[in-house]
C-alpha cells in the first residue's frame, strides 16, 4: 500500500498541508464484495450436464450463471459459468384462499420469474372460468397471487387449479424457457375466514289464517347477500338453528315455526 499523500500550500511563510488519503488497489478494495457475491453463485452453480446436483435436481446451462472478477485493466467484470443446479420438475405445491376471500395464494416449489399478467392464459379453460374473466396474477419468488375477478365462482374445498399445458407465463427464475406444469391442485379453505354479509328480504310479521288450508307460502330472498370479498354468494343454504347455532330439523322445526306464528 502506498504512503499517505498530502496537498500543501504556503501561507505567510507557513506550510498548510491537508491529507488526501491513502492509495489502495481498486480490486483489493472490492475483494470482500466480490467474494460474497461469488459465494452465493457457487451455492447453486454447476460445471456441466453430468454434474451431480443431488436428488430431484439437474444441471442446466443458463446465461444467468455469472461470477464477478476484477483486474487492474478492466475493473470488475462478469465472467460466464456453465449453469445452475435446478429443480427438475417445476410445479404448484399448494393453493389456499385468503381470509378476505379476495385472493388465492399459490405456493411454488421453486422461484419463478417475477411478473404481473391476466390469469386466463395461465390456466386451463375450466379454471380460468371459475377465477373470473378479469382475474389478475402476480408472481414473486415462490409465490403466485391470484386476485379473483368480479365474476369468480370458485369454491374452496371443492374446486382446484390446473395450469394450461401450453402456458408460457409462469417460468423458472433462472431458466426462462423452463415452464411450470403439473396436475390439479385443490384450493384449501381459509383458516380464519371473514363472515359474509347476509341480507334477508321477507315479511317481518306473519298472521295465522283462520283456515290453515288457505295459508299462502312465505318467501324470503337472500340473493342480495355477499361474501367478504363483496361478490354475490354462489350458494345459500337455509336452516333453522337454536340459540347455540345448532340445526333444528324434522318435527322440532315445525314446532318452532308454529310457536313463532302463535
Amino acid at each position: 500500500m502506498a504512503t499517505t499523500t498530502e496537498q500543501c500550500t504556503c501561507s505567510r511563510g507557513v506550510d498548510m498541508c491537508m491529507k488526501l488519503g491513502s492509495c489502495q488497489d481498486f480490486c483489493a478494495s472490492r475483494n470482500d464484495y466480490l467474494t460474497a457475491i461469488n459465494a452465493e453463485v457457487d451455492k447453486i452453480a454447476c460445471t456441466g450436464p453430468f454434474y451431480d446436483c443431488g436428488a430431484d435436481r439437474q444441471c442446466k446451462a443458463t446465461s444467468q450463471c455469472q461470477r464477478l472478477t476484477c483486474n487492474a485493466k478492466e475493473g470488475v467484470k462478469k465472467t460466464p459459468c456453465y449453469g445452475f443446479c435446478m429443480i427438475a420438475d417445476r410445479k404448484v405445491l399448494a393453493a389456499s384462499i385468503a381470509n378476505d376471500g379476495k385472493t388465492i395464494n399459490v405456493v411454488l416449489n421453486t422461484a419463478a420469474a417475477p411478473g404481473s399478467f391476466a390469469c386466463a392464459p395461465l390456466f386451463n379453460a375450466d379454471t380460468a372460468a371459475i377465477l373470473g374473466s378479469d382475474a389478475w396474477c402476480s408472481v414473486s419468488g415462490k409465490e403466485l397471487k391470484i386476485a379473483l375477478g368480479r365474476s369468480a365462482t370458485i369454491m374452496p374445498g371443492n374446486d382446484s387449479l390446473t395450469l394450461a399445458p401450453s402456458q408460457t407465463l409462469l417460468t423458472d427464475l433462472l431458466l426462462g424457457n423452463a415452464t411450470f406444469s403439473g396436475a390439479a391442485i385443490p384450493v384449501v379453505k381459509c383458516g380464519d375466514c371473514q363472515a359474509p354479509t347476509a341480507r334477508l328480504i321477507g315479511p317481518k310479521l306473519v298472521s295465522e289464517p283462520c283456515d290453515p288450508s288457505t295459508a299462502a307460502d312465505i318467501t324470503f330472498d337472500a340473493s342480495f347477500s355477499s361474501g367478504s370479498s363483496g361478490r354475490p354468494l354462489t350458494r345459500i343454504v337455509w336452516a333453522q338453528v337454536n340459540g347455540a347455532g345448532a340445526p333444528i330439523t324434522g318435527a322440532a322445526a315445525n314446532v318452532v315455526l308454529a310457536a313463532a306464528i302463535d
